[in-house]
């Protein structure tokens, strides 16, 4: 993804080129990348796991 995103894109300015790859970053990879502070999950994954324990809890 970073590849296409990057390497294949013609960028009009600098800025333009930062904000794009802040967005993959902020928005996909750290998302998704798995985190060993979160047990060897995704921020995602760990996510979802909490709010099932949530639910479970108060059921």
């Amino acid at each position: 993804m970073m590849k296409i995103t990057v390497h294949w894109t013609h960028f009009q300015t600098r800025a333009e080129a930062r904000q794009k790859i802040f967005a993959y970053i902020e928005g996909f990879y750290n998302t998704r990348r798995i985190q060993k502070r979160l047990d060897y999950l995704s921020p995602l994954q760990w996510l979802k796991r909490w709010n099932l324990s949530l639910q479970t809890s108060v059921a």
